[in-house]
Parts: structure tokens; C-alpha cells; sequence
């Protein structure tokens, strides 16, 4: 029997290994999925260097008053020291100049229209590393995707041309974001993170205060 009591002893703790396994996976997934979403505002600026060398740019004034659609929003899913997200950003912007060109002592009318659509979207994990009663800290991985789609069509007399022009781009981002309770209402939120991949580097950053209400935050 001597022979055999530390294979037995060895079986023993492999089944209470994955009893304990088996326990605590059925705990987790008895455990429900908090979701959250968010619908936000997003100030942007535009600008880039043509082939030529040219430097153009559009800021957020012109960029709302010319814009036909956009669409922002974050959802994510918590469960344990666990967190699921991801947030998409779409905006589709045109516009149109008309005019007169003098060619000498001939006027030409001539017209410009461009349009630009860009889609970013990004998804992930986060774990929880540190939490406390008023705080927690997580760290992120995951990948961002963007997708801008630009053309352009000018008419000089009866002369017509167009220009079309798409690039994406793919990253893996890892990042750091922290939550700090001020009270039971006000709270304070940062992210951070930094990636590459089809782009040189990629970057975000925010700091924000925020608000509970009995149903939604407000955040600034």
C-alpha cells in the first residue's frame, strides 16, 4: 500500500485542484455582466498634408457646419476584475465652393465638392490590478481601427475631374485607466494609452470629472 500513497496523494490534490477550478468558474459565471454605455460629444480638428506638400485643415467650426452625420458611443461589460469595451466613432462631412475663374480675358465658372467619412472604432480587455473602496485601477490591451475615405470632384468649364483617396490603419494599443471616488456623487476619471502597428504611433489621452445620478453620469 506504501507503494501507491503518493500517486493517491497526487490524485487527490489534482481533483481538489479542479474542484476548486471547477467552483470558482461556476461562481464567475453565476456572477452577472454589468453593461454601461455612453453617448458623447467629440470636438474635432482635421488636418493633413497633400501629395503636393500642401497643408490643409478643417477645425470644428466648419467641420459643424458641414456635417451630414456622426455617430459616438462607448459600451462596455464588467464581471469580477474584468472589463469588455469598445467605442466607434463615425463622421461624414461635405462640402461645396463655387466660383469664378479668370483665364485671362475669358471668365470660367468652377466648382469644388469633397466629402470625408472616418470611421474609428476600438475594442479591448481591461483587468483590474488595484481597488480600493474609493478608487480602482485597470490595465488595457486591446486594437484601434481607422478608416478615412476622401473625395473630390472639381469642374472647370466644361472640364471635369475627380480624386478618390482611402487609408487604414490598424494598432494594438495597451493603456492604463483609474477611477477616484470623491464622494458617494462626484468622482474622477483618467485613460491613457499608446499603440502601433500600420501607424507610426497612436495615442490618446483624457482626464474627466464626473457626476451619478440615480440612473446616469454626467461626465465632463
Amino acid at each position: 500500500m506504501a507503494h501507491y500513497k503518493p500517486l493517491t496523494s497526487r490524485m487527490s490534490r489534482t481533483f481538489l485542484a479542479v474542484a476548486a477550478l471547477a467552483a470558482a468558474s461556476q461562481a464567475l459565471a453565476q456572477e452577472d455582466w454589468k453593461w454601461s454605455a455612453e453617448v458623447y460629444g467629440w470636438m474635432p480638428k482635421i488636418s493633413g498634408t497633400a501629395a503636393s506638400g500642401s497643408d490643409a485643415e478643417l477645425d470644428f467650426d466648419s467641420i459643424l457646419e458641414d456635417l451630414n452625420f456622426t455617430f459616438r458611443a462607448n459600451i462596455e461589460a464588467k464581471r469580477d476584475r474584468w472589463t469588455l469595451f469598445a467605442d466607434f466613432i463615425y463622421l461624414d462631412i461635405d462640402d461645396s465652393d463655387k466660383g469664378t475663374l479668370q483665364l485671362g480675358p475669358v471668365s470660367v465658372s468652377d466648382e469644388l465638392d469633397w466629402q470625408v467619412r472616418t470611421f474609428i472604432g476600438e475594442a479591448g480587455v481591461a483587468y483590474e490590478v488595484a481597488a480600493a473602496d474609493d478608487f480602482r485601477v485597470n490595465v488595457l490591451g486591446g486594437a484601434r481601427y481607422l478608416r478615412m475615405k476622401t473625395d473630390i470632384d472639381l469642374s472647370v468649364g466644361p472640364l471635369t475631374g475627380s480624386v478618390s483617396d482611402e487609408e487604414t490603419y490598424l494598432d494594438g494599443i495597451v493603456g492604463i485607466e483609474s477611477k477616484v471616488d470623491l464622494n458617494d456623487r462626484w468622482y474622477l476619471a483618467s485613460y491613457a494609452d499608446i499603440g502601433a502597428g500600420d501607424s507610426d504611433l497612436t495615442w490618446q489621452a483624457l482626464a474627466a470629472v464626473g457626476y451619478r445620478f440615480e440612473r446616469f453620469d454626467l461626465v465632463i
